[in-house]
């Protein structure tokens, strides 16, 4: 692999980082109104250029995709929802680990769904993540300290929660995203995540006006950072690197967040935790490398 790839890769993946302590910083917002800012500010600023991708290639959609678009919208509208709520109720560390089971829920969709083989080493690998999560959730339960409101053994869920969201947008990516240009997929899907936030927050009654500068300064590098600049880069990367490879290098976040969390937030990480987060980086790994059919090479190119 380049140097060059190597460190844009890098790039992205602190950038990725930095969204769960950023959030952290946002303990007086509504998890929602945090998840629907993050949305709404990175899909005006990619709507300039979904606009002119679109007009570009004449782009016209079938309703098949569009069932799809709106689905992943909806999808990662819920896993924002649900896993910047888990960062309400327990430690960075712990949200960002569960949060990144989703390589292995793809794994087990790909078995139902496209009929993958599931290996004896794949089957190791869910078992290690298994075992990692209940480690993580032992640990939560007995430390109190993380916690800041609630039950950390909930906000452990909301993480899982997130992690299967997150598997669900994907593959409805998987199968919508051959068929649109990158920028025109990302944008769709993220102004259809944003409305169906800001449409809870409105019938939650929630407030989405009335914050500091500071708050919407915060809300505003969430958005550009690790979801602009981050998730840009990874979804670069699919164009010369296989998804396995990308997806492998996203196992830096947990570090990285939990790294950055330790400096600024002064969080830090039990030895059980440490265990468990190593179990589902090392079960992820696993399952990344034993990946039978990788996703269809259209998905990883751009129109």
């Amino acid at each position: 692999m380049p140097r060059a790839t190597l460190f844009i890769i890098g790039i992205g993946i602190l950038a990725i980082s930095t969204a769960a302590p950023l959030i952290k910083l946002l303990p007086h917002v509504p998890a929602l109104v945090v998840a629907a800012y993050r949305l709404v500010f990175a899909t005006l600023a990619l709507a300039p250029v979904g606009y002119a991708q679109m007009r570009a290639t004449q782009v016209r959609l079938d309703r098949h995709t569009l069932w799809l678009v709106a689905g992943a919208g909806v999808c990662l509208a819920l896993h924002f929802a649900a896993w910047i709520s888990s960062l309400r109720y327990t430690s960075v560390a712990s949200s960002v680990v569960l949060v990144t089971l989703n390589p292995l829920f793809l794994a087990l969709a790909g078995y139902v769904l496209w009929g993958e083989r599931l290996t004896g080493a794949l089957g190791l690998s869910i078992g290690l993540a298994v075992g990692g999560s209940v480690c993580i959730a032992w640990s939560d339960a007995q430390e109190p300290a993380v916690v800041q409101a609630g039950s950390a053994l909930l906000g452990d869920s909301l993480a899982l929660c997130g992690a299967i969201m997150a598997s669900a947008y994907l593959l409805c990516g998987r199968l919508a995203r051959p068929h649109l240009a990158l920028s025109v997929y990302v944008g769709l899907v993220y102004a259809c995540a944003a409305l169906t936030l800001v449409a809870c927050c409105l019938a939650l009654g929630l407030p989405l006006q009335g914050y500091s500068g500071r708050t919407y300064l915060v809300l505003a590098l969430l958005a550009f950072v690790p979801q602009l600049i981050g998730h840009t880069i990874l979804n670069w990367a699919l164009a010369y690197l296989s998804p396995t490879l990308v997806a492998l290098a996203i196992l830096g976040e947990p570090i990285g967040a939990t790294l950055l969390a330790y400096l600024f937030l002064d969080e830090a990480v039990g030895w059980l935790q440490g265990v468990g987060a190593l179990l589902i980086l090392t079960g992820i790994g696993l399952g990344q490398t034993q990946r039978v059919a990788p996703a269809p090479a259209a998905l990883c190119r751009e129109e």
